[in-house]
């Protein structure tokens, strides 16, 4: 991923209630370099001040209790909110709850399974923009794109 490396540790929140799956993405952003913030389940996340210094969070949509929607909606309300990832497994209601996702300002919306050098990408892209923008984040154009086939990938435009 030449061109693509991060610089400086960006911090990125990771909140998801499946624990297999938190350590595998923890993992993954720390070994590219990131320092991941790993939360088991929204409240925790919320409930600390890792959101407000975060250069990015990616967040699981469906958990029990709080859930991603309740993340998006905080993160909104921030002073100088960072972009979201939001990831989700639920097929059932997948396209509708992808849009509702995106309106409610995802920065970019992944179904599982993710395709790691995908994602990472999307990352240095997202970090990238952030760095050199400042820490405020405006809300651009949407356009959509179907990455193959294993998932849909929904961004903004500049990321």
């Amino acid at each position: 991923m030449a061109g693509m490396e991060p610089t400086k540790r960006a911090a990125i929140v990771v909140i998801d209630d499946d624990k297999d799956h938190l350590a595998y993405l923890a993992a993954l952003l720390y070994r590219a370099g990131y320092d991941a913030k790993p939360f088991a389940s929204a409240a925790a996340a919320l409930g600390s001040s890792a959101i407000a210094t975060a250069h990015l969070v990616i967040t699981d949509m469906v958990m029990p209790d709080t859930d991603g929607f309740e993340v998006l909606k905080a993160v909104a309300m921030t002073r100088e909110s960072p972009p979201v990832f939001a990831i989700s497994g639920a097929s059932a209601v997948r396209d509708q709850m992808l849009r509702c996702i995106e309106e409610m300002g995802a920065r970019m919306v992944f179904t599982k399974p993710i395709n790691a050098e995908t994602l990472l990408a999307a990352v240095a892209r997202v970090i990238a923009a952030t760095k050199s923008r400042g820490p405020a984040h405006s809300s651009e154009a949407v356009s959509a794109a179907r990455i193959d086939g294993s998932f849909d990938l929904f961004c903004k435009t500049d990321c």
